[in-house]
């Protein structure tokens, strides 16, 4: 049972355990999590009739519809394009998307990506504080950027929703949506086993099998996975290498060699049941489990002008960009400057995530006209990481943190057709209940304003409830009126726990977190989104549209105050957008060219003020405007060659920034973090056709980001400077297309180049930067029957 708060809103405490019994009643199914690859999908996509053009079918306004003919600024992807592209993991959508960026996020934040749409988004995976782009896995939604790096495997389709999609995708949907949805089992009896080889002592091991359980009635689909390779990154002992330095070593390699970050061993499973009992139900049941123990991402100290590593003469742990290495070394020796000693402390540089789920998607046409569809889910996840904040040998902060995540899901949607099918109608309620619990030891000195050693796990409880009504009225058979609405109640509260390490059952007394302990912060809000548009079907192969649509993201509280006075909760943010767009099938559908522009006000823009020292708090600092243009384009002028494209404009303007926001260094000419004005994705692909039947293709991929920054205040030391990507690609197909290998190279040109920067002021006094992937190649071969 929870402990009810004093001063929370008066929401029931439930065990989840009980809801979800209650709300699963027998049938349990989730969305697929933590899964590597795409290649061997089964897509819900095919060619247009008469044409080479892909034809991908989404449900992104709650009714299965083309893409093409959706009103909106999606981009969607085939399995099978997707593994074309080098697109296996999540982040690497961003290098294929318009106005897009996602990254793998750095130590400091844990096992996650980084996700931004149109200049909107959330780079701390905090329990406290909201994501500003909804995660979906099979229309289940994902709650924190925590752990949400997932792979893909056996993936029907992606669709990425550009834009505030408040009444369509609901929760947190600010800046756009993802969503993945998984193939569901067919019985055909057909599986799958691949290996892989490759750079850093790669070995991959993929299978799968599709199986009919009862004729006509029941499948299943079963899906293996497991991927390994070592760090690309190398931790050196400074002490070992540099003698005589007067700093302590560790190492007992004699190449100085502590470890490497940035290495992947994780092993997941998944079942899916699929029950047809007869023409008017469908069930989908489904089950999986992630073993994840990777190392914790790569960090460099790029500049530091903190007291602590600069005071020893002729010592310098900086490294210089393009160095694949830092002098991490995970170990606090206990001394501290302010005399307190404590027990010397190690811990091990990981990032882990444990997480399974279960959830039920049942679908019930009660007439030929009107459906029910039931969303049911749970999740748990269990994360552990590791960060060593100043990347350096000595005593400045070290930091290990265990998250556990439960989540309870339950949406309904009832839909229906009426008038003659003039009117297609969804109504529907969501409900989300999250428990998280979020701790571990810090061990730092007091110059960095933290206590020399706390310890302590924070509670944090996540209510959601909402309505929503969407509607398509039919006015002729060309022109379209649409309109949506959704109502959302939130709540979350934040309890501080921080304890002495040495005395767990007492507060801490060290430095400023003492008063903090037992502390509850709140943030609660309703809010209502509105969607309203018009699309018209000029010709069959051209559409134009234009909306406004608004979007919500839940208010939080401050996750790290250093006193009781910074425990401060923000506001909820919101988005007010207006946008046209066309698709188009053109040149006797050989060419697809859709386009968007679109103009954002963006309100209550929450940032995290760190000016003056020590000072951490996330406050609504303003409004800002927002202006874009999209282009995406596929050619495919005959059977064999396929060219894609796009590239994207964004233009972010500050608006009423705070005071307070300004002092904290804020430019009033900056932008919003992981925002590139500009992006552009090409790629390639011929089809040879072999004499004995068989068939080789080759593909090439660049990619283009502009500079962006890592933290608001913009400073030349969070810039990360444009980089362009390149990607290649040759796959052999057998004649029968029982068999198939492929060589890949990612980062053909060995570009070096950084996911993130950040620079912290004193009495941090850090600049750390989290370098990208070297060039790596991999060899896969795979069987199918």
């Amino acid at each position: 049972m929870r402990r009810e708060k004093t001063n929370k809103k008066e929401w029931q405490p439930v065990k989840l355990s009980t809801r979800l019994l209650l709300s699963t009643a027998i049938f349990v199914q989730v969305g697929v999590f933590g899964f590597a690859g795409t290649s061997l999908a089964q897509d819900e996509a095919a060619p247009k009739s008469g044409s080479n053009l892909e034809e991908i079918v989404v449900t992104a306004q709650f009714t299965e519809e083309s893409v093409q003919a959706t009103p909106l600024s999606i981009s969607a992807f085939s399995g099978d394009g997707l593994a074309n592209m080098g697109v296996e993991a999540i982040e690497d959508l961003g290098m294929v998307v318009p106005n897009l960026t996602m990254k793998p996020a750095g130590a400091l934040y844990g096992p996650a990506v980084q996700v931004y749409i149109r200049g909107v988004g959330q780079r701390d995976t905090t329990l406290a504080r909201e994501p500003g782009v909804g995660m979906y896995v099979d229309d289940v939604y994902y709650s924190t950027l925590l752990g949400s790096a997932f792979d893909l495997i056996d993936v029907s389709r992606v669709e990425v929703l550009r834009g505030p999609q408040g009444t369509l995708a609901g929760k947190n949907a600010l800046g756009g949506a993802v969503r993945v949805f998984s193939k569901k089992p067919t019985g055909d009896g057909s599986g799958y086993i691949e290996l892989t080889g490759g750079s850093y002592d790669r070995i991959d091991f993929r299978a799968g099998y599709d199986a009919e359980l009862l004729k006509d009635q029941l499948f299943a689909r079963f899906s293996a996975v497991s991927r390994h390779r070592k760090g690309y990154f190398k931790r050196i002992d400074y002490g070992c290498e540099n003698p005589g330095s007067g700093v302590p070593t560790y190492s007992i390699s004699e190449d100085c060699v502590l470890g490497t970050e940035g290495g992947q061993d994780m092993h997941a499973g998944r079942i899916a049941l699929r029950w047809l009992p007869n023409e008017r139900w469908e069930v989908n049941v489904a089950a999986d489990l992630t073993d994840d123990n990777s190392e914790t991402s790569p960090q460099q100290l790029l500049g530091t002008t903190n007291p602590l590593l600069t005071n020893m003469p002729g010592v310098d742990f900086t490294t210089n960009p393009g160095d694949m290495f830092s002098y991490a070394n995970f170990v606090d020796t206990g001394e501290r400057i302010d005399g307190f000693t404590g027990r010397p402390s190690s811990v091990p540089a990981i990032a882990h995530i444990q997480s399974y789920g279960f959830s039920a998607n049942i679908d019930w046409r009660i007439t030929d006209n009107i459906s029910l569809k039931s969303i049911t889910a749970y999740r748990k996840v269990n994360a552990s990481n590791a960060n060593d904040f100043d990347a350096s040998p000595l005593d400045v902060t070290l930091a290990f943190t265990n998250t556990n995540i439960e989540q309870t899901t339950q949406e309904l949607r009832l839909s229906g057709q009426s008038f003659g099918h003039v009117l297609d109608w969804t109504v529907g309620g969501f409900y989300f209940d999250g428990l998280g619990h979020k701790g571990g030891p810090t061990w730092s000195q007091p110059v960095t304003a933290f206590a020399s050693i706390i310890t302590g796990t924070d509670e944090v409880i996540t209510e959601s409830r909402a309505v929503f009504g969407h509607a398509v009225f039919h006015v002729t058979d060309q022109l379209d009126v649409v309109a949506g609405l959704r109502y959302t109640d939130d709540y979350k509260s934040y309890e501080f726990q921080r304890r002495d390490p040495e005395n767990p059952s007492q507060p801490a007394v060290i430095g400023r977190a003492g008063p903090l302990d037992g502390i509850i912060g709140i943030a609660e809000s309703t809010n209502t989104d509105y969607r309203l548009g018009v699309n018209y079907q000029v010709t069959d192969d051209v559409m134009v549209y234009g909306q406004y649509a608004t979007g919500y993201k839940g208010g939080g509280v401050n996750p790290r105050p250093f006193n009781p006075s910074q425990l401060l909760s923000h506001d909820p943010e919101g988005v007010r957008a207006y946008e046209i767009g066309f698709k188009s099938d053109l040149l006797d559908d050989t060419l697809r060219f859709n386009a968007s522009a679109f103009i954002s006000s963006y309100d209550n823009i929450i940032v995290t003020l760190t000016r003056p020292a020590p000072r951490q708090v996330p406050t609504n600092a303003g409004a800002a405007d927002i202006k874009g243009v999209e282009v995406e384009t596929v050619w495919v002028p005959n059977d064999n060659l396929t060219v894609d494209a796009s590239i994207s404009w964004l233009d972010f303007e500050y608006k009423d920034l705070s005071a307070l926001a300004l002092e904290s260094g804020i430019p009033a000419d900056g932008i919003t973090p992981y925002t590139p004005k500009w992006k552009w994705h090409i790629g390639a692909q011929y089809e040879f056709d072999l004499a004995s039947g068989a068939k080789i293709t080759t593909r090439l991929d660049a990619s283009y980001q502009s500079d962006i920054f890592s933290l608001p205040n913009n400073t030349d030391r969070d810039r990360v400077d444009a980089y362009v990507l390149v990607n290649g690609r040759v796959t052999w197909v057998s004649a029968s297309e029982d068999w198939s290998a492929a060589l890949s190279v990612t980062n053909l040109t060995d570009k070096s180049y950084y996911l993130n920067k950040h620079s912290f002021s004193f009495p941090l006094a850090l600049d750390l930067g989290q370098p990208g992937r070297p060039r790596e190649w991999a060899f896969s071969v795979t069987r199918r029957f």
